[in-house]
């Protein structure tokens, strides 16, 4: 499962959320991702290790793609927009801190993830220069066994001079540590919190207090009470897609009590009211009570990129959906449209996308950008990514292999018996 853990940098506090990196944990990568706003992926230098972890692979069992290839696109897909690359193990006896070593991995790196959907670099200032513009991603060499370049300046990588880097929010800034990364180049999300709100739930517990519900809220505000005719009381929540409905009689994050919680934040809620014989479950959407926009999930209509399969798929496949810290088998009912491998060459933009559309095509294999539907097989609430981003965004999964990724564009709601 992911580990958190709690630091505080000058200017943020951090909650850092550890994701597996081996393939048979990828389910619990995606759920612990899925909530980060930062991504910092973890490289490793000595021989060998870092050309495995970037390997391409071509879905066969004899070359499978490497994990830190898998995590970029991976992270990149789940909405993850600032990245920071650390190179690992600098002391191991086949680097011993070699700066030809940190360079090489450096470069390939930077190659890798543009590939996998990131964008590395700003545009240069003069056009016609073949230099590459600002920087968007820190690359740091570091030891996490020996400390080497985690809080202090490293003594024995001299040749590193520092990092720099260009943050979202435009300012281009200059340090030699991971720490001056996350306390300077990292920039605060903006929250949507005047969205619906909408907290998947990631734990739930049996407490002498009560039954505590843990979560992140993905958009919207929490209020802790809310005024009625007779005084004040527990705001209303419901789960979905099991219907069930409570009160909230407390909310914590860190240790603290709260009078409410918005976007981004990580909390616990005490929850009184529900039946004795039913509890929410890991995966459920909680919202407001008196709020008509979440509903359970008929089926769901979805434009994804097909990644690893080794074969064709069909209508009547049915992986297993990821959304969020929510999973079900979903079965393929339509595929609208597809575009292939070969055709996605020759889309430079978007709108290019609809003279190499193959509509109702009879299969779809690895490569190919297409539109889908799907029904789940058991309960699950999904929305559509114009809704909420993070319910919106799937990943679909066939033996721990990630087979697709994308986007919900359509829900078709169900009834809640």
């Amino acid at each position: 499962s992911c580990t958190t853990k709690e630091f505080h940098t000058t200017n943020y506090h951090y909650t850092v959320i550890d994701a597996p990196g081996h393939k048979d944990f990828i389910k619990n990568m995606i759920s612990g991702a899925s909530q980060a706003d930062v991504a910092v992926l973890m490289v490793p230098a000595n021989k060998g290790g870092f050309e495995t972890a970037i390997q391409k692979g071509d879905g066969t069992a004899n070359a499978v793609k490497g994990q830190t290839r898998h995590h970029a696109e991976l992270t990149n897909l789940l909405g993850i927009k600032q990245m920071i690359v650390c190179v690992n193990k600098m002391d191991d006896k086949s680097v011993n801190y070699d700066q030809k070593r940190y360079k090489e991995i450096k470069s390939n790196m930077l190659k890798m993830l543009k590939q996998s959907g990131w964008k590395t670099h700003g545009k240069p200032k003069d056009p016609k220069s073949k230099k590459k513009g600002p920087a968007f991603i820190p690359v740091i060499p570091i030891s996490g066994w020996m400390g080497d370049n985690l809080i202090e300046p490293s003594t024995k990588m001299p040749w590193f001079k520092k990092w720099k880097a260009v943050a979202p929010n435009g300012v281009e800034y200059v340090g030699k540590t991971l720490f001056e990364a996350l306390d300077q180049f990292v920039q605060p999300v903006a929250r949507k919190l005047d969205k619906p709100m909408r907290m998947p739930v990631s734990g739930v517990y049996k407490m002498k207090a009560g039954l505590i519900i843990t979560g992140r809220i993905k958009q919207g505000l929490l209020e802790k009470e809310v005024k009625t005719k007779t005084g004040v009381s527990g705001n209303p929540v419901r789960f979905y897609p099991s219907g069930l409905e409570g009160k909230v009689f407390s909310i914590e994050a860190h240790h603290r009590q709260l009078s409410k919680a918005e976007a981004g934040d990580n909390i616990g809620i005490c929850i009184k009211g529900l039946p004795k014989d039913r509890v929410p479950k890991v995966g459920e959407i909680m919202a407001l009570q008196n709020d008509s926009t979440m509903s359970k999930t008929k089926s769901f209509t979805c434009t994804v990129k097909v990644q690893e399969h080794p074969g064709q798929l069909k209508v009547g496949y049915c992986p297993l959906v990821l959304v969020r810290t929510a999973k079900s088998a979903c079965k393929m009912t339509k595929i609208l449209w597809k575009v292939t491998k070969a055709n996605m060459k020759n889309v430079k933009k978007k709108k290019d996308m609809d003279q190499y559309k193959e509509k109702d095509p009879k299969f779809v294999q690895a490569g190919d950008q297409c539109e889908i539907e799907f029904e789940p097989q058991t309960p699950i609430a999904v929305s559509a990514f114009k809704d909420c981003e993070g319910l919106g965004r799937i990943a679909v999964l066939e033996s721990n292999s990630l087979v697709m990724l994308g986007k919900i564009t359509a829900v078709v709601n169900g009834e809640i018996k």
